[in-house]
């Protein structure tokens, strides 16, 4: 039993954000955010083979767009890279983030602190603010429950 129905994504538009590290079976259309392009693109091609190979008739619209959170110039202009049919976005899934360091506190570098703070916690807000300016919309919040 699953907690979740994915018959709700059906036809939705969804963008995550680090992407790179498939969604798509579930009969979405799907932005792909990453900052590694080349990663990206072998996740849209299983992306797109997922699609195709659950056989559901609705979405399967798929972009990847390059993109790195922790850049404010990139996260302005991301619609602008967007292909028109997919920027009414409808779920985000706000997922890039990495650690750096494993030594322990007290003993982190400075500057990876800063990347990483950069990433996980502005980029994060900073995506998120694009959303509710209304640069894009949700139209539904998904919870595990319904």
């Amino acid at each position: 039993m699953s907690v979740f129905n994915a018959s709700r994504l059906l036809g939705k538009t969804v963008l995550v954000t680090g992407a790179s590290a498939g969604i798509g079976a579930a009969g979405s259309n799907v932005i792909l955010a990453a900052r590694r392009t080349d990663a990206l693109k072998a996740v849209t091609e299983a992306c797109v083979a997922a699609h195709k190979e659950a056989g559901v008739q609705g979405g399967g619209k798929f972009a990847a767009v390059q993109l790195d959170v922790s850049d404010r110039k990139q996260i302005a202009s991301f619609f602008e890279r967007v292909p028109e049919d997919l920027k009414k976005v409808d779920i985000l899934v706000n997922n890039a983030g990495f650690v750096l360091g494993v030594d322990r506190v007290g003993n982190l570098a400075e500057d990876e602190i800063e990347s990483m703070f950069s990433v996980n916690v502005l980029g994060l807000i900073a995506m998120t603010q694009l959303l509710v300016k209304g640069e894009i919309s949700v139209v539904e919040e998904l919870t595990l429950d319904s």
